[in-house]
């Protein structure tokens, strides 16, 4: 079905306002037309931070309380509607909808220690992506990831990750390789 077909069509090459209708053509008699605003509903939203080869330390000592990750050194640069924040260590999706969250961290700490690295989403943990780790003896370098499902209800409001330690000894730790991130899924 050409352009032509559709009665009343906007012209590609003008700038649409969330009340313009845009047509989608089949081909056949079921021709559809939505929003902007209802199409943008579709629309991805990416974005993350990361570090790589970090030898930044962090002190970890009370076991149980949560310790915030701020041991990232770069925004992915590929992002939309997410803001990447790595001075900040957090990431801020600016649209509702649920999100695949998910990260990765090689770390070193101490010896004979088990850590708990956990996402928090406005303060609140996600607790379906806990990864758990105990590291050995020596020069260890341990891996931790997970992903989860997080329903952002909210947007402007801010995820990042924390550690923590479950037992062992007090002492700092280094994220060499990690990444934070986050992905839409779909709408709520």
């Amino acid at each position: 079905m050409a352009d032509s077909d559709v009665p009343s069509l906007t012209d590609i090459g003008t700038a649409f306002t969330d009340a313009d209708e845009l047509y989608i053509a089949d081909g056949g008699v079921t021709d559809k037309k939505c929003t902007l605003k209802n199409l943008l509903n579709h629309a991805p939203a990416f974005g993350g931070i990361y570090v790589a080869s970090g030898s930044a330390t962090q002190s970890i000592t009370a076991a149980g309380g949560q310790t915030k990750i701020t041991q990232f050194a770069q925004n992915s640069g590929n992002s939309e509607d997410v803001t990447e924040d790595h001075t900040n260590d957090i990431l801020t999706p600016t649209r509702t909808g649920y999100y695949l969250v998910g990260y990765q961290v090689s770390f070193t700490g101490q010896n004979s220690t088990t850590y708990a690295f956990v996402p928090r989403y406005n303060g609140t943990n996600i607790n379906m992506a806990v990864c758990r780790r105990k590291l050995g003896t020596g020069s260890d370098v341990g891996s931790c990831c997970a992903i989860g499902i997080l329903d952002v209800t909210a947007a402007s409001q801010n995820l990042d990750l924390t550690i923590q330690k479950i037992a062992g000894s007090d002492g700092n730790v280094t994220i060499v390789d990690g990444s934070l991130w986050m992905v839409r899924l779909g709408w709520t």
